[in-house]
Parts: C-alpha cells; structure tokens; sequence
C-alpha cells in the first residue's frame, strides 16, 4: 500500500502518475515526504495530505510503556509553527497548516522515525530516519494538495442518490 499512494495522491491532485519511490537502497530505516516536497510548481493547500515513504522498517502504533525493539515503531511529523508533533502510524497524515491570518505561509516539516516509546534513532546510526521539507501553504484557491478531510467538513450535497 505505500508504494501505490504516490499513485493516488497523484491522481487525486489531477496530476499525471508520479513515478513510485525508489527503495532508498540502504538496509537502514529510512523516511522520505513524497508531498509536499521542496521543489514544487507552487504552493500547498492549506489542508493537505502530507505521504512520506518507509523503508526496511515495521511500523507499529505508539506505545509509550513498551520497550524499544529495533526496527520498529511508527514516525513523528513536527512543523516549525506549533512545535507539536502528530505520532503517525500510517505513510500518510492529514494536515491543517496554520496561516495565522496571512494568506501565505512559509512551512517546514519534519518526519522522524522513532521507536515505539517514542524516542528517538539514533541519527547516526540511522542518518536517513529523517527527513524535511521546505514549501509555502496558502488559502488561495490556486494551490497544490487540497482535498485533506477535516473535521468540519460537511457533506451539501442534497441530491437523491
């Protein structure tokens, strides 16, 4: 299922196909973004789905009480507005940038591989278990991404099925 979401997030942008991730080649875990990524043709939705890649590591749910097992655990996306981190235990995660008024905004996020208490790898033991994207978030309706569900999102459609 991770190597076909670059194909849905692809389509469901109405872009062509991207091409599917490259295993990263090493036998480390790795995490890469697939989107947003740094170079892109123009800014992000301001609620967008954020899809890394994970290579040759077991991703499993948080569990703060359990002891570390190498090769295991789930990833952290942090942004550089809030300073919170969303613990994710899928290749893809939901997201609402804050714009703070402005209509845009410079972001930056961060995934990180960590085992399943939390802590963190060991960076150099595992230098590609981090990854971060630079890119702009904007409310303008000409943005790359949109479509993320939020919460208040509502269903208008009144039609009969």
């Amino acid at each position: 299922m991770q190597r076909i979401m670059p194909i849905i997030v692809g389509l469901a942008l109405g872009c062509g196909t991207p091409p599917l991730p490259g295993d990263s080649g090493s036998g480390a875990p790795s995490i890469r973004f697939q989107f947003p990524a740094n170079e892109l043709p123009g800014p992000v939705c301001a609620d967008f789905l954020v899809v890394v890649d994970i290579d040759n590591f077991e991703v499993v749910p948080p569990d703060g009480t359990a002891a570390p097992v190498g090769g295991r655990g789930h990833w952290h996306l942090d942004d550089n507005i809030t300073g919170d981190y969303i613990a994710a235990e899928w290749s893809f995660v939901d997201f609402g940038a804050d714009l703070d008024g402005e209509v845009t905004r410079n972001y930056r996020l961060t995934a990180s591989l960590v085992n399943i208490d939390h802590t963190p790898l060991s960076l150099e033991s595992n230098p590609t278990s981090v990854d971060t994207v630079e890119f702009q978030v904007t409310s303008s309706a000409d943005c790359l991404g949109g479509g993320a569900a939020s919460e208040d999102t509502e269903d208008t459609d009144t039609s009969d099925p």
